[in-house]
């Protein structure tokens, strides 16, 4: 993991409006409930100081200080369930050709459960980024670069954003938030990715270090962090 001492989340299980419960990013997974259901966490990781403001001020409302993402997210949303998978082929698209990303290393695709897509981009494929208390600010204006034209989320860049966990269960919808090979996202139907949905389901990912740097996204990344954008 990197910046293992960047480990703490906040979480929230059964409802999302359940948070400010602060644990190591490890035990999440093993604090998910039975049900499975409505389960969230920040993607961004955060040190000591963070579990400290929760504990002072009983929420983590309010914290200024420096926190870490291994990845960054893009939302593709839309009530018809079609257009949203429309819109995260032609991203997935985009990647392999306007920033070289050869067979999609580095991207992580899901199905949210409900109206559409997540796809998570490795911080490798950047170059890499370090702690910062900017940095959700920083990824906020990369991200409307990288998916400029596309129609994303911008909602999701907060940098105590919670996101639905892998492998839980939407409550409004019955179907579960599962993992996507990209290559099944460019090839299957939405009729059928609803179908697996229906049951939690394995993807063996590699890690998100487990990736090279594209030099157009590194292009992009140094002219975010000089202001040029």
């Amino acid at each position: 993991m990197n910046h293992p001492q960047f480990c703490y989340v906040d979480t929230s299980f059964g409802d999302f409006s359940h948070r400010n419960n602060v644990i190591d990013v490890r035990d999440v997974n093993k604090s998910v409930p039975d049900d499975r259901k409505n389960c969230a966490c920040t993607y961004h990781r955060f040190p000591k100081l963070y579990a400290e403001h929760r504990e002072k001020t009983g929420s983590t409302k309010g914290y200024k200080g420096a926190s870490y993402t291994d990845f960054i997210p893009f939302d593709f949303d839309s009530d018809d369930l079609a257009l949203s998978l429309e819109r995260v082929r032609d991203f997935l698209k985009v990647l392999e050709v306007s920033y070289e990303v050869e067979g999609l290393q580095g991207v992580r695709v899901w199905f949210s459960g409900k109206k559409g897509f997540h796809v998570g981009l490795s911080s490798i494929l950047f170059g890499g980024w370090d702690p910062a208390p900017d940095l959700a600010v920083k990824l906020k204006v990369l991200a409307k670069i990288v998916g400029q034209g596309l129609e994303i989320d911008p909602a999701i860049y907060d940098q105590n954003r919670l996101l639905r966990l892998q492998n839980t269960l939407h409550g409004g919808s019955g179907l579960w938030k599962i993992p996507l090979l990209p290559m099944e996202v460019l090839t299957e139907p939405i009729e059928t990715i609803q179908a697996w949905a229906s049951a939690a389901r394995r993807v063996e990912w590699s890690s998100w270090e487990n990736t090279t740097p594209r030099p157009p996204m590194v292009q992009v990344w140094e002219s975010v962090k000089k202001g040029q954008q």
